[in-house]
């Protein structure tokens, strides 16, 4: 009952962020306009880019590691089914 209450407590406070994110001005903007603009401006393209960038790095090292994994285990069956013990059946 308590874990529901507070399920539903945690609805209301997330309706009422993305209400008053969307419509209370701060400045000349809401909170989610001043996000936006912040996205679309060139330091928030650069900031995108970066992360991309970032992103295809780790990707092409992850890569790297499987390759070395998979020449270091070569040939080696990855997964042998289990044989039944001579006990299984007691």
């Amino acid at each position: 009952m308590f874990g529901l209450i507070r399920l539903l407590i945690g609805i209301v406070i997330l309706g009422g962020m993305i209400w008053c994110g969307s419509t209370v001005k701060l400045g000349k903007r809401t909170a989610f306009g001043h996000v936006r603009a912040i996205w679309d401006s060139p330091e928030g393209k650069d900031a995108r880019d970066g992360v991309a960038k970032k992103a295809r790095e780790v990707k092409k090292d992850v890569a790297e590691l499987l390759r070395e994994d998979d020449a270091a285990v070569g040939s080696a069956p990855r997964h042998r089914p289990r044989t039944p013990s001579p006990d299984a059946g007691l």
